[in-house]
């Protein structure tokens, strides 16, 4: 992918947000969430860094980068997005049970933007933090490429970095191995489910529903907060997907597609 292809990618990226952060977790869905790109588990229920220059007073410079001990990858990424441009703490990182850490600086204005994108096309962009913030991505073993944008800004350099799976942790199954193939997005009248748990939010969606059951679908981070789970009927056929998300102290569930078998 040329430097104009990785531009338009984070334009259109960040011009449409995931709800929460990664993600869009999301996602997001694993290998396969949307947050449309709905998103960013940050995680919910969900962003390498190109900064992207504004006009005359913003001036991309080289990529600053720190390689870690060779052979190692460390469990948390520093990402700086400044005027200097970008900055990131390794070419690396290692994956958690909970995801893909980034400890994200800036010195850049309000409403300035990350943009996130992994090789199996999902991605967001969240807004940078005043000083300082830690995002939790979904991203799985593979490249990231992070992105740096000012306000109503274009694109400039972004910079890729391989994300590591040392301890085995991501799950590469998707819904459709787990017998809840795509059959596109439903229409929900209902509210979404809450609950103190994802257990008991994704189950409050079926209240009026004693015949179906919503359980946890194996994939993705294990220990990530915005997850995805498959909805169950009483016949043992897989219903729907849904993601679950933290929202406070609580927990949002959010059908997302209707299964086909």
């Amino acid at each position: 992918m040329n430097e104009t292809e990785v531009k338009s990618l984070f334009a259109s990226a960040v011009a449409h947000p995931g709800v929460d952060r990664i993600d869009t977790d999301a996602v997001l869905r694993g290998g396969r969430r949307r947050r449309r790109v709905r998103t960013s588990a940050t995680v919910g229920s969900v962003t390498a860094v190109v900064v992207l220059v504004a006009s005359v007073a913003f001036v991309a410079r080289p990529n600053l980068t720190v390689n870690p001990v060779e052979g190692v990858a460390p469990a948390s990424l520093a990402v700086s997005c400044g005027p200097q441009g970008i900055s990131v703490s390794s070419d690396a990182v290692a994956a958690t049970s909970a995801g893909v850490v980034l400890s994200v600086t800036s010195t850049l204005p309000k409403g300035s933007y990350l943009g996130y994108r992994w090789s199996t096309g999902g991605g967001g962009g969240e807004p940078l933090p005043a000083t300082s913030g830690t995002w939790t991505l979904l991203a799985p073993p593979g490249t990231l490429t992070l992105a740096c944008q000012l306000p109503n800004a274009s694109p400039g350099t972004p910079h890729t970095v391989t994300v590591t799976d040392p301890g085995n942790v991501w799950r590469s199954d998707t819904l459709a191995d787990l017998g809840c193939g795509d059959g596109g997005s439903l229409s929900w009248g209902g509210p979404p489910g809450s609950g103190a748990t994802p257990a008991t939010a994704a189950q409050a969606l079926f209240v009026d529903r004693p015949d179906v059951t919503a359980a946890r679908a194996a994939m993705g981070y294990p220990g990530a907060t915005t997850q995805t789970w498959i909805a169950t009927t009483g016949d043992g056929k897989p219903y729907m997907s849904i993601v679950v998300s933290p929202e406070g102290s609580r927990f949002i569930a959010t059908p997302d597609t209707l299964c086909t078998h």
